[in-house]
């Protein structure tokens, strides 16, 4: 920073012989180096690359949309904990690598960010509930409202998925924009 520069890290999921515990690492790396924002793309197969060629021939198998957000995910939680900011989460929508004329395997997904931040938040609820003793209990959940889409997930998965993996149902959600953090009260 003195000297005008900024260090930003940058990491790649799921590329060929990584694994979650190195890509853990990579992004603990980042912190270590002294980084002060971070960016995650998790790894996309396009047409015309050796990459394309690996995965045709079975060399290189493509990661799902979730095996991306579970992975993405475990590395967002690093840079969250070492407060580095993670300023870009996957490609660019408006980039011509988008296209699916370009695109050959991998998470081409268009909201992939926000199924990665989506999957921390359901983690961090999943905690609190557990710490809190209201697992199996009725829940009202109170969050930030600038905070509802990462909080109920897409087509509300984060909701379901509390009520399946723990007996948890959120019977009402409320939004507060006097809370910074969200918290669940028994019903």
């Amino acid at each position: 920073m003195e000297a005008g520069f900024s260090l930003i890290g940058q990491m790649m999921i799921g590329l060929p012989a990584s694994t979650p515990e190195s890509e853990i690492l990579t992004a603990q790396t980042i912190c270590d180096m002294g980084a002060s924002a971070s960016r995650i793309y998790p790894t996309v197969v396009f047409y015309g690359t050796p990459l394309c060629e690996m995965a045709q021939c079975g060399e290189y198998t493509p990661l799902s949309v979730d095996g991306a957000v579970e992975r993405s995910a475990n590395a967002l939680e690093i840079f969250q904990k070492n407060g580095v900011p993670c300023i870009r989460i996957g490609l660019c929508s408006g980039e011509a690598l988008t296209s699916h004329d370009a695109v050959y395997a991998g998470p081409n997904h268009p909201a992939i960010g926000e199924l990665i931040i989506s999957e921390c938040y359901f983690r961090r609820m999943r905690a609190y509930l557990s710490e809190n003793d209201l697992v199996g209990r009725d829940v009202i959940l109170h969050l930030p409202q600038r905070e509802m889409s990462q909080a109920i997930g897409q087509r509300r998965s984060n909701l379901v998925r509390l009520q399946a993996e723990l007996g948890t149902r959120v019977i009402r959600v409320v939004q507060d924009t006097q809370i910074d953090q969200f918290y669940f009260v028994s019903c």
